[in-house]
């Protein structure tokens, strides 16, 4: 059953109508060329970009579609057309790939920006937002899972400018997953991390799309990535664009192809092993002419 339907998103000439699915349980993964529309889809999806021309829509017939676990039939949709913003961001949390932080703030009172879309906007500007926010005994018990899981308990009062990059990154996790969404949407998650932290946040977006059953919740992570065998290890599908063109839409062995690669990166494959470990892909020296 699709979590999200995506049909004729497009942001043109960046990006050409493409539509596709992601099922609850699934990790999907955005790859492509520097340039391909990786990040203008994301952005596309989560309506921080906006059609230029006001026909599109109409033109396009584009539409999105999340699924709704509270209703009694669970074919039920709900079109993003349909919500508000702070609606969509109750469903939906975005990693973005900056995340600078220009407050002397601790790592806590970061996690919590992640509820924001549960409180009136108004009580974010007093003074008591970050001591006073939502501060039962349900959401310590939710701050302190969300810590231990993201391996930041011992950081939880310190500053996050005082943080290294791979902490900063893991707070940021941690205050997207905190209100439990429907679907992750990162851009880039693993930039700047060691091998290390790339396997620790992996082991977190597993958790947290296997601990559906338990919530009885729908889950799915659309992420954009580049390292291409860490795609093919850790995503369920791939998305490959090219020039903002849907290239190929698959499972990972039916994307990372020597023709697809070729065709997106304008490089040479040798030899591609995706079926069992080792992964590893073997490039010519030479460009494609």
């Amino acid at each position: 059953m699709p979590l999200l339907k995506i049909q004729n998103i497009s942001y043109l000439p960046i990006l050409k109508p493409l539509s596709f699915e992601i099922k609850s349980g699934e990790i999907m993964g955005i790859i492509g060329a520097n340039g391909a529309g990786k990040t203008t889809l994301l952005k596309r999806i989560l309506g921080l970009l906006k059609s230029k021309n006001s026909n599109d829509n109409a033109n396009n017939n584009e539409q999105i579609f999340i699924k709704n676990d509270n209703a009694k039939n669970s074919a039920n949709y709900i079109n993003f057309d349909d919500l508000s913003a702070i609606e969509i961001a109750k469903k939906i949390s975005y990693l973005p790939q900056k995340n600078d932080c220009f407050w002397n703030i601790s790592v806590e009172e970061v996690i919590k920006l992640g509820l924001l879309p549960y409180k009136n906007y108004k009580n974010f500007y007093s003074n008591n937002f970050f001591t006073n926010f939502a501060f039962n005994n349900d959401f310590q018990a939710k701050l302190n899972s969300i810590l231990d899981a993201t391996n930041l308990t011992n950081l939880r009062q310190k500053s996050i400018n005082e943080l290294s990059g791979g902490e900063q990154i893991r707070v940021h996790i941690a205050r997207s997953l905190i209100a439990e969404p429907n679907i992750l949407i990162a851009d880039e998650p693993f930039a700047n991390l060691d091998l290390y932290q790339q396997q620790q946040v992996i082991k977190l977006f597993k958790n947290y799309i296997q601990s559906q059953k338990k919530y009885n919740k729908s889950r799915g992570i659309l992420i954009s990535i580049h390292d291409l065998l860490l795609a093919a290890q850790f995503c369920d599908k791939l998305l490959l664009l090219k020039s903002g063109e849907l290239i190929s839409f698959d499972i990972p062995k039916k994307v990372l192809t020597a023709e697809n690669l070729q065709l997106a990166f304008n490089i040479k494959v040798k030899q591609i092993q995706l079926d069992n470990p080792p992964f590893y892909i073997s490039f010519n020296d030479n460009f494609v002419d």
